[in-house]
């Protein structure tokens, strides 16, 4: 009979083989989601991934998207004008890794080392913004992502200072000191490192860059949006869409999340066309969110964040018109936001119009808080001219009814 040492080896690599063997949904347009782990990628936009003991090419018009977004919640990063946020590497001597320069900006990051950004193309560097996922990204929304006519000091009192003319110098002290000429006073503000949260540069160019081809999202929380991705067992090669290059020899497993935008699908949280409507239970009335949950946060259930997707209460109902010559379903998974803390509870339903009478081709049972996300797929029929998603009660009436419909596309 085998010992209890042999039998514990045999426990081990059972372990082993069985955590190497569960991937990351894998979503493509038109077919079912895989279960599926990154392998790697040319510069001719072909990625390969393993799908149980087989691997397969996805070409980036194939691609919905792999995994979930994984963010930074801890460490300083530097934001490009096209949405990259660069994850910057610890400080182990108490100064900072980076350096702010009349037309470059010099960092040190967490997965690429160190890189030179023109200074133009840098929105904004995150000194001491808050930890966590909702606060962090809070802070991103309201106070570093509206656009602004000046650059700006963001303190970690909460004040802000509007001005031109961002500079950085080293006191007598040793004190490294950022400074900033004024719009108000016409004099210049001057602030010790340790006392700003971030500094906010060139917000008028913060739009004005080429389209992102592949958003991807690295182990450390860097999310990078990028033209081409090369990647192996020996090397990362990244190149984003401002022009930015990115080198590693950390190799592919640092990718941890992908999503293409050069599918032919449409994500529903793009558009500004919706018709909304939600009948309050007693007199809260809720708006709609894109690409974040009702309460204005980010989409997350299960321990995981969605970058796509509408954030309801019950009682709503979102209609949008459709193209039946360009798109063939409308695909989602719904679910109650981890942020109903295990409570809440909703039903879902998909209607179509044809003419005009409303048809209801999905209904969901109960979908509770803690529940899996549960997946719809529902085929637009020839005369289908408008799509409607509509959250119902369930249990307790509206009571923290936070409901998503996750990356609703149509396809």
């Amino acid at each position: 009979m085998p010992n209890r040492q042999s039998l514990q080896l045999a426990c081990m690599i059972s372990l082993c083989v069985t955590l190497q063997s569960v991937g990351e949904p894998l979503m493509l347009v038109g077919q079912p989601t895989l279960e599926a782990d990154f392998f790697r990628s040319n510069d001719a936009g072909s990625l390969t991934f393993r799908v149980g003991d087989q691997t397969r090419d996805v070409l980036l018009n194939q691609l919905v998207s792999w995994a979930t977004v994984r963010p930074n919640v801890t460490r300083g990063e530097i934001l490009l004008v096209d949405g990259s946020q660069i994850v910057l590497a610890d400080s182990w001597t108490g100064k900072p890794t980076w350096e702010l320069l009349s037309d470059v900006v010099n960092v040190t990051t967490h997965s690429f080392g160190r890189i030179n950004v023109p200074r133009n193309l840098v929105r904004a560097i995150l000194i001491n913004a808050p930890n966590g996922i909702v606060p962090r990204w809070r802070f991103l929304d309201e106070r570093i992502k509206p656009m602004r006519s000046s650059s700006s000091l963001l303190l970690n009192s909460g004040d802000r200072w509007d001005g031109k003319q961002i500079a950085s110098k080293i006191s007598a002290a040793g004190q490294h000191l950022i400074s900033i000429q004024s719009n108000i006073t016409k004099q210049r503000l001057e602030s010790q490192l340790t006392e700003l949260s971030a500094i906010v540069l060139n917000p008028s160019d913060a739009n004005g860059r080429e389209t992102v081809d592949l958003w991807i999202g690295t182990r450390d929380g860097s999310l990078l949006g990028a033209k081409s991705l090369v990647a192996d067992d020996s090397e990362l090669r990244i190149v984003l869409s401002c022009g930015v290059q990115l080198n590693s020899k950390r190799r592919n497993g640092d990718v941890a999340y992908l999503r293409s935008t050069r599918s032919p699908i449409e994500y529903l949280s793009d558009r500004n066309d919706a018709k909304y409507r939600h009948e309050p239970y007693l007199s809260v009335e809720w708006p709609y969110r894109r690409d974040r949950n009702v309460l204005a946060r980010p989409l997350r259930v299960g321990g995981q964040i969605y970058a796509k997707g509408l954030g309801v209460t019950t009682a709503t109902r979102l209609s949008y018109l459709v193209d039946r010559s360009q798109y063939q379903r409308f695909v989602a998974s719904v679910a109650i936001d981890t942020a109903a803390a295990g409570r809440g509870s909703a039903i879902f339903r998909v209607y179509l119009r044809s003419g005009e009478s409303w048809k209801l081709t999905f209904e969901s049972p109960v979908v509770r808080g803690g529940d899996q996300p549960l997946p719809v797929t529902v085929d637009l029929e020839e005369a289908t001219t408008h799509l409607a998603l509509v959250t119902d009660y369930a249990d307790r009436g509206d009571e923290l009814d936070y409901a998503n419909w996750l990356d609703a596309r149509l396809e």
